[in-house]
């Protein structure tokens, strides 16, 4: 028996368009009963009329072609933009998220039935502190960046440090570089205290770095435990080392898989801009679709705190039992009030029990007003439905018939060989010229860099691809870290005035390899290239101002 507020406004000569109105819909319906064609597709199509921000999980690897085609009848293409693939949107998705979130989704992953136990505590403790240590130092460097423009003596640290990624945090799961980390740590803070001590600073960077220290005393315990760990597993270090891996287990699907490893999460501003998400989930695994899943509902609830205008959005998830979680249910009134809906299908509702627990279960339904099932063997109204005919569930129930969409495989080639082209995919990815046809992501070979290249008649073909802009960004960072005549650079600016016999061979050295270095991007350097360099070219007008000053 269905529960909730349920609403019969399904118009019969539209099919199964849920109304509009932020109040959420669920379709149940077993295999092949029409619950994608039928009622998630005439949704979709709906709602990117409306002019809403879509986002949608593709579990199946090939819902992102028929939303192509829709975007593009509504004249939005332009507008698609995919996570997960290897040529798609990079993002971190533990980009600025709270360490509570972090931990409310590590719970989530056990169940509502499994046992939250030491293993399980021990390794969520271990993931916070990490990445709690990998965030001090990111934004304790950043800070010293600025206080080093007015306070003498103070600069930041040489080593690089990164926005923590799973990545990295996997990275650091091995010992060696653990260690590191702890001695950066330890190093930093040492230093900060130093720095607090001794200079005078601007108030806004005292109390930052003040903030900063505090914070970080809460992993303090978890520092002494780990900091002394040995090369082997032998003794009292065994538990440890069990933590570590039971660590490395979980979030190996975040590890591996570049697409949220890299850059911001930005999907916010996507939201804002009224773009249609397509969520690879099942390049991401279920546990990091969940998380994404969890990070998008938290923002969604609270944008209007930091948000003049918001952009109604509509999340459409054909597996729902795949990626909702106890901390992201679904509430009438926070959709509302915040213009987002959730527009769902799962197979069966004992699905949803079995991940959530059958509280939950009656907790959600009672915020999802609108409710339907295709043929249904645990419902009794629908085990004889024909295929796409429906019944609406509540006290009201009627019956129907949706209106499939469908599409052929050529339209479905074409459209994604035009985004594709759009996109540049082929220039940026691959040394093959497209001609007429496309890249698909294989999920058991990205780790590999292998796609597969369908031709125009179907023909299917394995290939290496790789991200040219980035190979050329990490060559840039090799050469300005491994070439010594970058440390020439200040070598000239020291030693600018001694006379003019090594003043012009040093200028003319310095000359000569900078010209050599910049000559093959001056034509078309990319931005993040100038970024990358920016800090060459200020070398270069130091050097001017010290010449300007010698020459008086």
């Amino acid at each position: 028996m269905a529960v909730g507020f349920l609403y019969n406004e399904f118009m019969d000569n539209e099919g199964i368009i849920v109304p509009e109105g932020f109040k959420n819909s669920i379709c149940f319906g077993q295999t092949g009963s029409g619950k994608t064609t039928g009622y998630i597709l005439p949704n979709i199509q709906k709602r990117l009329e409306l002019g809403h921000a879509i986002i949608a999980f593709d579990f199946k690897g090939n819902l992102h072609s028929h939303i192509k085609i829709l975007a593009k009848e509504a004249g939005r293409l332009a507008d698609v933009v995919e996570i997960g693939p290897l040529w798609g949107h990079k993002i971190n998705i533990l980009d600025k998220i709270a360490t509570k979130d972090i931990e409310s989704w590590y719970r989530s992953l056990f169940g509502h039935s499994s046992k939250y136990g030491y293993w399980e505590i021990a390794a969520c403790n271990l993931l916070k502190t990490l990445y709690g240590i990998e965030r001090f130092l990111f934004h304790a460097n950043g800070i010293l960046g600025q206080i080093c423009h007015y306070c003498d003596g103070v600069e930041p640290l040489t080593q690089t440090f990164v926005y923590p990624s799973f990545s990295s945090i996997g990275a650091a799961l091995n010992l060696t570089i653990l260690k590191t980390l702890f001695a950066n740590f330890q190093t930093m803070s040492r230093y900060l205290i130093f720095i607090l001590e001794n200079h005078s600073l601007r108030d806004v960077d005292r109390h930052y770095l003040l903030s900063l220290l505090n914070d970080m005393e809460q992993y303090q315990p978890f520092l002494n435990r780990y900091a002394k760990l040995k090369d082997n597993e032998d003794g009292e270090e065994h538990g440890n080392y069990g933590v570590i891996s039971c660590l490395m287990n979980t979030i190996q699907d975040g590890i591996n898989c570049e697409a949220i490893n890299t850059g911001f999460f930005d999907i916010q501003e996507m939201v804002t801009e009224k773009k249609i998400i397509i969520i690879y989930a099942d390049t991401l695994g279920d546990n990091i679709s969940r998380l994404l899943n969890e990070r998008i509902f938290k923002f969604l609830i609270r944008r209007t705190i930091f948000l003049k205008e918001i952009q109604p959005v509509s999340i459409f998830i054909d597996e729902a039992h795949k990626i909702l979680t106890p901390n992201t249910l679904p509430e009438v009134s926070l959709c509302r009030e915040n213009c987002f809906e959730y527009i769902m299908s799962v197979q069966d509702r004992i699905l949803l029990e079995n991940t959530l627990g059958v509280d939950k279960v009656n907790e959600m339904m009672v915020n999802i007003a609108h409710q339907v099932s295709f043929k249904n063997d645990n419902i009794s109204a629908c085990v004889n439905l024909e295929t796409f005919h429906y019944k609406t569930l509540g006290n009201y129930s009627r019956s129907g018939k949706a209106k499939p969409i469908f599409f052929k495989k050529d339209q479905m080639r074409q459209v994604v060989v035009e985004y594709q082209r759009n996109l540049c995919v082929f220039d940026r990815f691959s040394d093959r010229a497209q001609e007429e046809g496309y890249l698909v992501h294989d999920v058991e070979k990205m780790g590999d860099s292998i796609a597969i290249y369908i031709d125009r008649d179907g023909g299917a073909e394995e290939i290496k691809i790789y991200d040219k802009e980035l190979l050329e960004k990490k060559h840039l960072k090799l050469i300005s870290h491994k070439q010594p005549h970058y440390d020439k650079v200040s070598s000239v600016k020291e030693n600018i005035k001694v006379n003019d016999a090594e003043l012009k061979s040093a200028l003319k050295e310095f000359i000569s390899l900078i010209t050599k270095e910049f000559t093959k991007f001056k034509e078309n350097m990319h931005e993040d290239h100038k970024k990358e360099l920016s800090y060459i070219w200020k070398e270069i007008e130091d050097i001017q101002k010290n010449l300007e000053k010698y020459n008086k």
